[in-house]
């Protein structure tokens, strides 16, 4: 709900149509075959507070229990790496769900969201994929960033 408002003036009616899309997605990651999913998050989207720490603290949590599952990878990229590719525009790949579907991607644009299908955007969409694998901590140090942000947060809280 923080992020979708994140300051922009919306009737209550479709922020609520909003969160309970976003919901409806994360739906999908419970399913009896759940789709593999890596999702890759800059460290420093841990330390705006979205919602107050309270709220930061909480998403954290999520993440860190859904990185226990088997099907979901969730990495970190590090503050000292500085500026990357995708600091300016974060995007989805989703992979195809038939053989005729090349796949995907989805660029999550208020109003007016795109999705990209063209040879030449997957192309440069998976290049920038896979500098930002290269860049990001592995799973293990992924979930000790978050246990230590969530640890810093929490401190702060009853500080």
């Amino acid at each position: 709900r923080a992020v979708i408002c994140g300051g922009e003036v919306m009737e209550d009616a479709e922020v609520a149509r909003r969160v309970a899309a976003r919901m409806a997605r994360q739906e999908v990651l419970q399913r009896e075959h759940p789709p593999e999913v890596c999702a890759i998050i800059d460290e420093i989207a841990f330390h705006k507070p979205i919602g107050g720490l309270e709220v930061m603290v909480e998403q954290i949590r999520q993440l860190i229990e859904m990185a226990e599952q088997p099907n979901i990878h969730i990495l970190v990229i590090p503050n000292d790496l500085g500026a990357h590719i995708s600091l300016s525009i974060p995007f989805q790949m989703m992979g195809g769900y038939a053989e005729s579907q090349k796949g995907a991607v989805y660029i999550d644009i208020p109003k007016t969201p795109l999705v990209l299908e063209k040879d030449e955007d997957l192309d440069h969409y998976g290049s920038v994929y896979r500098r930002l694998l290269a860049a990001a901590l592995c799973p293990a140090e992924s979930l000790d960033k978050m246990h230590q942000v969530a640890t810093q947060l929490t401190r702060q809280i009853e500080g």
